[in-house]
């Protein structure tokens, strides 16, 4: 663990060693120094040099104690005092980590949440929130070399050093973990993901991007991934070396694989995926899918308005919207295997393991489903009628239900009408 470097000490050590350059040349290499220490700023962020005294690793460093026992204190019935966690065991094979949440790191609590809730992984999340006097005398703006903010450099512990015996035990119990986290200005360029962690027999880095590189053109506005363990990334796009989250003790990658997937998000990203805006369901969908497939699971379907057509039926005449699953080529054929140990589908004894169904996003009302789809690539085939002279909804969305698993896959919302 690196401790705090005080700012007048490297002023001093700089000026003396800048007085000693004679050429240009040197001259750039410092200043390249220079920029290296503000990469590795959050490291020497922290107040605290883990969660708690005890554990495993269970020490921490000697000028740095622990969280527990500290100036910080937990709310507590009811009592909104610095922090709280959050635990949640679905005892599924991925567990969602939002370690630096709350303030910290903001917008990285909701984008765990967001995780846990849409494909029912387990989840840890701390949430920092200094409120009490006493932890926030831990700080000064006007003294601290840290100058992120009261919640970042008094509540952030480094990822290597988080100890939090519920959180080791979480991730320990199952194979694959990912830690959402958030990255300044000087650790990443904007509109960028950081994708990193320990990589063993699996290529969770690698899939993640090539996930997300595959279906980013249907999202607005710039997404950029870089590996930062291979330093190779998207043109553009710019990640600390520090951010790569190998090293063996940090939390994510102490699951029973020994593996995990690191995910540092630029503001802008993690702005977007914790809104509830519309326009930005086809970043998380492609986000969320991306984590999904790295961390093999199903990921949610990226749907997208086909063309419509008019037909007459009964004396009647209906607008149909047809729609496509973008991704459907990401699902295994199993999941629309026929099913007929599961409950029928009205008469059809024999219908599909996963059904489908379309959804009116203003009222989660159904619209229509179909429950013998044979292949996922009868995806790109599916559509709802509304009639001629009625309002059709101004959005939709629609869930793949894997009734093996009681599992449901749920959509973007696709504008309808205006």
């Amino acid at each position: 663990m690196i401790t705090k470097i005080s700012v007048n000490r490297f002023g001093i050590f700089l000026s003396k060693y800048t007085q000693k350059l004679g050429t240009i040349a040197l001259g750039t290499t410092l200043l390249f120094f220079l920029s290296s220490l503000c990469w590795y700023a959050p490291a020497l962020a922290d107040t605290f040099g883990c969660y708690q005294g005890t554990g495993s690793p269970a020490a921490c460093t000697s000028s740095l104690p622990p969280l527990i026992g500290s100036e910080c204190i937990a709310n507590s019935g009811g009592t909104v005092n610095d922090w709280n966690t959050t635990i949640v065991d679905n005892n599924s094979n991925v567990t969602a980590l939002s370690f630096h949440g709350g303030q910290i790191e903001a917008n990285t609590s909701p984008i765990s949440e967001d995780l846990q809730e849409l494909y029912g992984w387990n989840r840890y999340d701390f949430n920092g929130h200094v409120t009490t006097a006493d932890c926030k005398s831990l700080w000064s703006a006007d003294t601290s070399s840290c100058t992120v903010g009261r919640n970042f450099c008094t509540l952030h512990i480094t990822s290597t050093r988080f100890n939090d015996n519920a959180s080791v035990n979480l991730v320990g119990a199952h194979p694959r973990a990912v830690a959402i986290h958030g990255c300044g200005s000087s650790g990443c360029s904007s509109s960028t993901i950081c994708v990193g962690g320990r990589n063993i027999t699996t290529t969770q880095i690698v899939d993640f991007r090539n996930y997300v590189d595959t279906y980013k053109a249907l999202v607005s506005g710039t997404l950029l991934t870089f590996n930062v363990p291979a330093n190779t990334g998207d043109s553009g796009a710019t990640c600390a070396s520090m951010l790569a989250g190998e090293n063996a003790n940090n939390i994510v990658n102490r699951t029973s694989s020994n593996e995990g997937l690191q995910l540092e998000m630029s503001s802008d990203i993690r702005n977007r995926l914790a809104s509830d805006d519309q326009e930005d369901d086809l970043l998380r969908a492609v986000v969320y899918g991306g984590i999904a497939d790295a961390v093999g699971e199903p990921p949610l379907p990226l749907v997208s308005l086909g063309n419509t057509e008019t037909y007459t039926a009964n004396g009647k005449t209906f607008t149909k919207y047809n729609l496509n699953v973008e991704n459907r080529s990401e699902y295994d054929s199993q999941l629309f295997a026929p099913a007929p140990t599961l409950p029928p589908c009205g008469s059809n004894t024999n219908s599909a393991r996963t059904w489908v169904n379309i959804y009116n996003a203003d009222n989660d009302q159904r619209i229509y489903g179909f429950c013998a789809l044979s292949s996922p690539q009868n995806l790109n085939s599916i559509w709802f009628a509304v009639e001629q002279g009625q309002t059709p909804p101004v959005s939709i969305y629609v869930s793949l239900v894997d009734r093996q698993v009681n599992t449901t896959y749920r959509s973007n919302r696709v504008q309808i009408s205006i």
